[in-house]
């Protein structure tokens, strides 16, 4: 893959043959502009540093990661059997803590989850997946949360007709 800034190839870096096949890129962006996060396809996870254009951490995680997003230093991981799970990069790679839903089973997809996204203060993640499933989880209890307002019929969970694919924007207001 190639570092870039404006427009710009500033140069290559290769993942060994031994971690995998490229699979997703995510920017860390906020307070951590410089910051990829690189994922394989046998569950290596690699963050880069654009300025230095050196690998500063890496560590693996079962294969089959289908998405990824950043809130701050946590990067949220989401595979193919539909779980979540994050890990604090601030942390030592061999200890990173990873967290699941707290329901297990019941509280995941089951599909693999293509689409995440954290609100602005990182406490609700809206997660979609092939199956067209749409959740929001309260990231401080793993608590799938309601969609709605006070003049709706509250639900868990919106299920579109196709699959979500792409990058899904999250506004939650209060007010």
């Amino acid at each position: 893959f190639a570092f870039g800034q404006n427009d710009e190839t500033m140069q290559f870096r290769k993942i060994t043959k031994d971690a995998g096949d490229l699979q997703l890129l995510e920017w860390a962006g906020g307070d951590k502009p410089s910051v990829l996060a690189a994922v394989t396809s046998r569950g290596t996870i690699q963050l880069w540093d654009a300025n230095t254009k050196q690998k500063t951490s890496s560590w693996r995680v079962p294969a089959g990661i289908t998405a990824l997003v950043w809130s701050g230093p946590v990067l949220t991981l989401a595979g193919n059997k539909g779980l979540m799970r994050q890990c604090d990069t601030r942390m030592d790679p061999r200890q990173l803590m990873k967290v699941r839903p707290k329901g297990g089973d019941r509280d995941k997809h089951w599909a693999p989850v293509r689409s995440l996204a954290f609100n602005q203060d990182g406490k609700k993640l809206l997660s979609g997946d092939d199956s067209g499933m749409v959740y929001i989880w309260d990231t401080r209890t793993w608590g799938k949360q309601n969609f709605g307002d006070t003049a709706l019929h509250y639900q868990k969970r919106i299920q579109h007709p196709a699959a979500v694919r792409v990058s899904l924007i999250i506004s939650l207001y209060t007010g």
